[in-house]
């Protein structure tokens, strides 16, 4: 399971990573409203990216504990 769990998470942040990248040489290079468009999505990317983490931390807690517990 926490292979699957890792695997998972690495592509994930390789993606976020590109796509994080890109967006802040496109805030770069742009005016006006196209930085504050890639802000709000660098910041929604974020979050998603936080609440992956903390599901896929939560989910072997309570996989471990599950299996200690009986």
């Amino acid at each position: 399971m926490r292979e699957v769990t890792k695997g998972l998470f690495g592509t994930w942040v390789r993606w976020t990573t590109v796509i994080a990248v890109a967006l802040g040489v496109v805030a770069l290079t742009q005016p006006g409203p196209v930085v504050l468009a890639a802000v709000i999505v660098a910041g929604l990317l974020e979050l998603t990216l936080i609440s992956r983490m903390l599901g896929a931390w939560r989910s072997v807690a309570e996989y471990r504990w599950f299996w200690w517990w009986r």
